[in-house]
């Protein structure tokens, strides 16, 4: 069985915004209690240079991650309101902000992972291991299908990981992202194969992002800028070593660490 996050309907997004500094009981007409806890930060942080400002739709996302009967929640503060006087201060970078996904717990809004700004819409929660409650989250390309990266989420105990990418039927195992240069000139290819299409050829010396391995063969699946596609890069051809990583790393593909 497959469930689907949906779009939250008849959200008020000023209501939520002047609830912030309230303490909440329950559900809100118009306004999931999830929402002004998880505003004040932004709030914060924005005050510094004027106020938080709603957008005119709201773009969030329910599902029900362990089958309980109670919903958890996706949201971009970004996609929902700006800083009036300084936008930059929601921003991370040109692919957007990685959505934390809310749960409650005991009364208790708390964050229990991060959805990479492409996979947060429509993703699908697959069945759970027999014995479980949280199965795997599966999201990718803004939520259309067919989709030729798909990225999947398990559930470690505490939280939900990204742990692997299926691209196009080949599949990626996720490694703590880094930054690698080219030992050599290198094709950047559609597939983990000799003689895939290539996307671009890459020089020597260039900077890559590493974001995994493909499973059982000899490439890496790279990132070579934030507005690139990515693709399969031969391991040999990279130097051994990671350059430094910031979190500027991170906004700058749109993936949380």
């Amino acid at each position: 069985m497959v469930d689907r996050a949906r779009l939250v309907p008849g959200v008020d997004l000023a209501l939520c915004l002047r609830l912030a500094g309230d303490a909440l009981q329950g559900e809100q007409p118009g306004c999931p209690s999830f929402l002004p806890v998880a505003l004040r930060d932004p709030i914060e942080r924005c005050s510094e240079f004027g106020e938080l400002v709603p957008q005119t739709e709201s773009w969030i996302w329910s599902l029900d991650v362990d089958r309980d009967g109670v919903p958890e929640y996706l949201m971009d503060v970004a996609e929902n309101y700006t800083c009036d006087g300084a936008p930059g201060v929601l921003a991370c970078g040109s692919l957007g902000c990685p959505s934390p996904l809310y749960t409650g717990r005991a009364g208790v809004w708390e964050v229990i992972g991060y959805l990479n700004v492409l996979d947060a819409p429509g993703v699908e929660l697959l069945a759970a291991p027999s014995g479980a409650s949280y199965g795997s989250l599966r999201g990718g390309c803004g939520g259309t299908r067919p989709c030729d990266e798909l990225t999947y989420y398990d559930w470690d105990g505490t939280a939900y990981v990204r742990t692997a990418v299926d691209v196009r039927g080949s599949w990626v195992d996720l490694t703590p992202i880094g930054v690698r240069v080219l030992s050599r000139d290198a094709p950047l290819l559609e597939e983990p194969t000799a003689g895939a299409a290539v996307i671009d050829l890459l020089p020597a010396g260039r900077d890559v992002i590493v974001l995994g391995e493909a499973r059982d063969r000899p490439y890496h699946y790279v990132s070579p800028c934030n507005v690139c596609a990515s693709g399969f890069i031969q391991t040999d051809a990279l130097e051994e070593g990671d350059i430094a990583v910031t979190q500027r790393t991170y906004a700058h593909i749109g993936r949380s660490p």
